[in-house]
Formats: structure tokens, sequence, C-alpha cells
């Protein structure tokens, strides 16, 4: 059994066999908890970050492209908010309202995506793929903005801007704290961020970002979590620190 970590940001990875997590990237690598882990480094830019035998966070070098070409849709100042009132599918546009109370399901066009209510249906992709340009997954706008999201059976999430931005956060919680888990399971199910990706951006936020039996996150500048920073490179300290037990 992998052992948790126990910080207000959890990143709990359940791959056995391919890389679990990976941050696209040239510049740092910096531990985000501090616990016993191994580094290792390869002749091909790859560093290794293991507290288990089954648990891996891996950097590479390496950029995937990310469908740069659809980014390049006009942006407009809409945001999109879910509500989950129909099911828990994110393709089903009765589930979404924006700020100007039309319901559209999320694309490069959409300012910013928010997930923040735990009280309806929770949000999924299932197997399909799925555009967006930022995404806040518990945003703490009000009291209660909770939220959740789960990619399975090979769903998809690129996060992208015009610019090559885009971030994901996973328990945002400003002004309010906020409650928030991302979890990516199955062969083929990927979130990819070209900017960067946060658990538990603030201290009193709670963050758990699962990714298992196969899946793949990506970061394309880095993983923040609860203040500390995933980048390749090197194993330097920086940052608010947590220390796992």
């Amino acid at each position: 059994m992998v052992k948790k970590l126990k910080c207000l940001a959890e990143v709990f990875c359940w791959s056995g066999s391919a890389l679990a997590i990976r941050v696209r990237a040239s510049q740092h690598w910096y531990p985000f908890c501090r616990c016993k882990f191994d580094l290792e480094m390869s002749d091909e830019g790859l560093s290794v970050l293991s507290a288990h035998p089954a648990l891996a966070v891996a950097v590479l070098a390496s950029v995937t492209s990310m469908a740069a070409g659809s980014a390049q849709a006009q942006v407009t100042a809409v945001n999109n908010y879910w509500n989950g009132t129909s099911s828990s599918d994110w393709f089903n546009a009765s589930n979404w309202i924006d700020n100007g109370g039309n319901h559209l399901v999320p694309d490069f066009r959409t300012n910013t995506t928010f997930i923040n209510t735990l009280t309806s249906n929770r949000t999924v992709i299932d197997g399909l793929a799925a555009p967006s340009r930022i995404v806040r997954i518990g945003d703490g706008a009000s009291s209660g903005s909770n939220g959740s999201l789960n990619i399975q059976n090979g769903g998809t999430l690129d996060v992208l801007t015009n610019s090559g931005g885009g971030y994901v956060a996973v328990g945002y919680g400003t002004p309010n704290p906020s409650i928030a888990a991302l979890t990516v399971t199955g062969a083929g199910s990927r979130l990819s961020a070209a900017g960067y990706m946060y658990v538990a951006l603030f201290d009193a936020n709670q963050g758990t970002m699962n990714v298992q039996n196969g899946a793949l996150v990506e970061a394309g500048v880095s993983l923040d979590v609860a203040g500390g920073r995933a980048a390749p490179g090197s194993s330097t300290w920086w940052g608010r620190t947590r220390y796992c037990g």
C-alpha cells in the first residue's frame, strides 16, 4: 500500500509502471514535501522522485504538443461555472452556466472555468477530450466554494491560452478557504496544463490530486504543491514546505 503524504496538499500517484506526473520545462526541480525521497538523474534529463516503489513523480525536459492551434480561438470575457444540475457529464451544456446566463460547455474561448460546488453532481470528463484556458477547482470566491473533477476512461483535459500559458488550480481558495480534489485515472487519461499547476495554493486550503492506474498529469512550467514547486534540474528547497509522516 502506498503511504499517503500527510500534508494540506497531497499528491497520490498510484501508478506502478508509466510515469505518473511530469513537468515539461528545463529549469529547476524543487521537492514539494519534506519526506524521504530518492532523486535520480539520467543523461536524458529525467528526474525521478520516489517515496515508495509504487509512487513516482517524474520530470521530463521534452515538450508534448498540446493542440496549440486550437487555442488561437477568439477569447471572450465569459467565465463558466459548473452547477451539475443535470448530470456529472462535463460535456452536457445544461450542467454549466456562464456569467451571461447561457448554458455552454467550456472551451478555449472561455476565460476561466470554475468548479465550485459539491452539493450537486460531481464533475466528470469520461472518455472524451475537453479544452480549456484556465481551470479553478474549489475557487474560494465565496464560502463553501469547494469542488472536484474526475478525468477517467481515457478522457483528457488540455489547458492552454493563446500566449502558451494556462493553469489549473486545485484548492485556489481566496478569499475563503476551500476543499478541492482532482482525480486522473486509467490508461490514456491525461491532464495537461501549458503553464502552472497549483494544489492548495494558499495555506488554509486543502487540495488533493490523485493520479492512478496509468494516468498522466503534465505541467509546462511547474507543479506547485502547498508552497513547494516541482520543475526539472536540481534538488533545491524553496518556499514553504510541509512535513509528511
